[in-house]
């Protein structure tokens, strides 16, 4: 059990004080390259490190504030509440969204492309989630997939609209603006 004695947390007797956290762990957890939120059952953000404050542009302390539904897009925030309660019902250490593109959302409202690990973590009789985030959107060979991806779904809407609509006039315009 990670931070079973003091560790990442410290308290008595149930007690989870943030606060007072062995500054070891704390170093190592700040150490960490990767972005790293401690989360717990209710889905509030209890701890985080210098990295995901970076990551997401808030500060520690606005981070801690947060709840984790913050850091999800608009367009998914609904069914990530339904999928957090699912993970929280049959915790595994395991990566998060294998068979899809997963993005978070930063202070601004912009969103970048991430991996997510999640692990499970009991500590002074509580359940919490903790993942590790990685902001892979400025990595080179991502960009390039994107830019592929981009081409080829303009090079199959301009073959869509020469099968469906048969004028060259209009397949020639969308192309022009495909490239």
């Amino acid at each position: 059990q990670v931070g079973a004695r003091r560790g990442l947390f410290a308290g008595g007797a149930g007690d989870l004080d943030m606060n007072e956290a062995d500054p070891f762990a704390t170093a190592l957890c700040d150490a960490f390259p990767d972005a790293v939120l401690l989360v717990d059952s209710a889905g509030h953000i209890v701890r985080a490190n210098d990295a995901a404050a970076t990551l997401f542009g808030y500060s520690l302390d606005e981070l801690r504030a947060l709840h984790i539904e913050a850091l999800v897009p608009d367009a998914v925030r609904a069914q990530h509440a339904g999928l957090r309660r699912a993970y929280e019902a049959a915790p595994v250490r395991r990566p998060m969204g294998l068979q899809m593109e997963l993005s978070a959302r930063r202070r601004d409202g912009s969103e970048v492309l991430v991996e997510i690990a999640l692990s499970p973590v009991k500590a002074a009789g509580r359940s919490f989630v903790l993942a590790a985030i990685r902001g892979i959107g400025e990595y080179p060979r991502v960009k390039q997939a994107l830019q592929r991806a981009r081409h080829a779904e303009a090079i199959a809407q301009v073959g869509r609209l020469a099968v469906d609509d048969g004028d060259s006039a209009a397949v020639l315009r969308e192309a022009a603006q495909a490239a």
